[in-house]
């Protein structure tokens, strides 16, 4: 890659550049997976709080939460849809 055709000074201050953004991104991804958990978890009922921990934790598909919690693909989308506005 083109970090290995620099010359070493500058490769080690672009690695170290590149370890800190990831850091960095790390950190940021580490404070929304909080809130969004903390958001879920504020919701006062169960089935909300488990639609959207299939939708944004588990990453299921509105298809795979409906053959999940036995209710129609249309369903969940609307539930989904009136819980997050």
């Amino acid at each position: 890659g083109w970090v290995s055709d620099l010359p070493p000074a500058e490769r080690d201050r672009e690695i170290a550049s590149l370890e800190a953004e990831l850091r960095e991104a790390k950190r940021h991804c580490q404070v929304e997976s909080w809130l969004i958990r903390r958001y879920i978890n504020s919701r006062p009922n169960d089935e909300d709080r488990q639609l959207l921990r299939m939708r944004y934790i588990e990453g299921l598909s509105l298809k795979e939460i409906g053959e999940e919690m036995c209710l129609d693909l249309s369903v969940v989308g609307k539930k989904l849809k009136k819980i997050t506005q």
